[in-house]
């Protein structure tokens, strides 16, 4: 995710510790973030420093609707593939 879209802002720390806000030119908003993944959360879990060095990791990404959502994991698919 990083490569593709940069450094992640702060997430709430209540449930997640970092996520990116993306919007495209028709104003369709979709999100992807971590979720209850660090030890921000649970210290049993991964600092978010380790998070960010992992070489695999299963993002949430959220949207206003399904579709947007399903765009948006499509597009980061192709582009990691």
């Amino acid at each position: 995710m990083f490569e593709l879209f940069g450094e992640p802002e702060e997430g709430d720390f209540d449930k997640t510790s970092m996520e990116w806000f993306l919007e495209d030119n028709h104003g369709n908003i979709v999100y992807i973030y971590d979720y209850k993944s660090t030890n921000l959360y649970d210290n049993s879990l991964p600092s978010v420093e380790e998070v960010k060095n992992m070489k695999t990791f299963d993002w949430h990404i959220g949207g206003r609707n399904q579709e947007n959502a399903n765009n948006l994991s499509g597009f980061i698919y192709k582009k990691i593939l």
